[in-house]
């Protein structure tokens, strides 16, 4: 396979945009329960809180977490039904990664740290939807689908309302995480292996997705997952992935952070840091930005079959998405 080749579909960030088919179009306005819950917290929030003794506030945020998880879920629910997970474990990593963002949100910082979790998992699923049905692939016909790297199920929960949890499994390093999301959405579930050759499975599956795993591998272990990803797929079937391109580094990278990244190899770009917080060792998972030709190289030495397509900046209006499609069962 050539580099340079590959179709590419650039679909810039609509984060306004409030067509009647734009997966974002939810999100631009609030349910009225949520507007009360804003309007009060921002009003009230703070003076309550400083009447509450110390010794009750962890009875406080125990009765607190749950009524607001409802009521950010209340749009979903509306949408889908009343089986809309709303639960999140608070050992959740994006969680905790949203609560960080919203600190400057005393009032409010709960809230809009599971509104913003809740908002990108279901535009995560929308748009690997999107690169599918793009490129003539049913999400919602396939007879089964493996969710790779699943977390605690941030994106999980808005796919199995476009695949039936009978058809749907998930996988993941964190144990924990697994049986979380296996017991809350009734899909299938098996652990992942920090290397790909450890990995034990036997199922075959018509899609599979892997939302921000490649973007944390070294180079060391994209062949293998490359390789080990392509022997679940049954023949013909497809694998999506995210990373994180070049664009991203100049996005997210500060000028003066760039050298902690290596540059490993060509087009790859690589820091042992990651965000889990210790649970996962830098030696196997930190932050890797990586350009096209190193992925469409990537992918003609270790995976068995070809490259349909790049799409630049499908996922989240920064990381790039890559459909690869199995070939041959060797």
């Amino acid at each position: 396979m050539r580099v340079g080749t590959v179709p590419r579909v650039l679909r810039p960030p609509a984060l306004l945009d409030v067509s009647t088919d734009h997966p974002r179009r939810s999100f631009i306005h609030g349910t009225r329960a949520e507007a009360l819950l804003a309007a009060g917290a921002e009003r009230w929030g703070p003076k309550v809180v400083g009447l509450v003794p110390d010794s009750l506030r962890p009875w406080l945020r125990k009765l607190h977490r749950p009524l607001v998880r409802a009521v950010a879920a209340q749009r979903y629910r509306l949408k889908y039904g009343a089986r809309f997970l709303a639960d999140i474990d608070d050992h959740d990593e994006l969680l905790l990664y949203s609560l960080d963002v919203a600190a400057d949100k005393p009032a409010l910082r709960y809230y809009h740290a599971v509104r913003s979790y809740f908002q990108g998992g279901e535009w995560n699923a929308a748009e690997v939807e999107k690169v599918l049905r793009d490129h003539g692939f049913s999400l919602q016909d396939t007879r089964s689908l493996l969710e790779f790297a699943c977390g605690w199920g941030r994106v999980t929960r808005h796919l199995v309302h476009l695949v039936d949890p009978a058809r749907t499994t998930v996988s993941d390093i964190d144990r924990r995480a697994v049986d979380f999301v296996r017991g809350g959405l009734g899909v299938r579930g098996f652990y992942s292996t920090s290397a790909a050759d450890e990995l034990v499975h036997d199922g075959r599956y018509d899609v599979i997705v892997v939302v921000s795993l490649f973007s944390h591998l070294p180079l060391a272990q994209w062949g293998p997952w490359l390789r080990r990803l392509g022997e679940l797929l049954e023949e013909d079937g497809v694998l999506v992935f995210s990373t994180l391109g070049m664009h991203a580094f100049e996005v997210n990278v500060a000028e003066a952070e760039r050298g902690l990244f290596r540059r490993v190899t060509e087009g790859f770009f690589y820091n042992e840091a990651n965000e889990t917080r210790g649970r996962l060792s830098a030696d196997h998972y930190g932050t890797a930005y990586v350009d096209e030709a190193f992925v469409s190289n990537a992918a003609a030495e270790r995976f068995p079959g070809r490259l349909v397509a790049l799409c630049p900046q499908a996922l989240n209006g920064l990381q790039d998405v890559y459909l690869l499609q199995c070939t041959s069962r060797t």
